[in-house]
């Protein structure tokens, strides 16, 4: 009698698993991997049972990555991703273009001023600082917020998100 038992157990497991093989099999033939040459990496899953796109980004980047004594680089990165192009989200691109340009060359000077140390002067880093600012508000003003959010939800999208944690950034 506990034979017939286990028996009766023991067969619906066993053709479970092997749907289960047969499901990863077929799931494997829908599956397309690849490279392009700037290093992206896709896995791409094919279902023709709808229309429609899902995505998931992941970066191997995130907080645990930040150099000592900063935070907050992946965090800015995850938020830099929906900025938009010369294209989406720029009110004037090449004006938004010069602006960044001059906000790189203002960091440029700041970063070479704080890596004096000691010997660094004080007065010329608060100047820096605040000329940083300046120059990142002016970039800033160049940029139509949210613009690249409106496109794809105009396109149908939906939940766009983002999150940065220890390890990892993911769009």
């Amino acid at each position: 009698m506990t034979f017939r038992f286990a028996l009766f157990l023991l067969v619906p497991a066993l053709l479970a698993a092997q749907s289960v093989a047969g499901l990863q099999k077929s799931f494997e033939k829908q599956v397309t991997e690849f490279t392009l040459a700037n290093g992206l990496h896709f896995i791409v899953i094919e279902r023709h049972d709808a229309p429609v796109v899902s995505f998931h980004t992941y970066m191997n980047v995130g907080s645990v990555d930040d150099p000592s004594g900063e935070t907050g680089l992946a965090h800015m990165f995850e938020h830099m991703a929906f900025k938009g192009t010369p294209t989406i989200g720029s009110k004037n691109w090449p004006a938004e273009k010069a602006a960044m340009d001059a906000v790189e060359v203002v960091y440029d000077r700041l970063e070479a001023e704080r890596n004096k140390g000691p010997r660094a002067d004080p007065k010329k880093i608060t100047a820096m600082q605040m000329a940083l600012e300046a120059a990142m508000e002016k970039a800033d003003s160049y940029v139509e917020p949210s613009e690249y959010d409106r496109v794809v939800e105009s396109n149908g999208g939906l939940d766009m998100n983002a999150g940065t944690g220890e390890d990892s950034t993911n769009y």
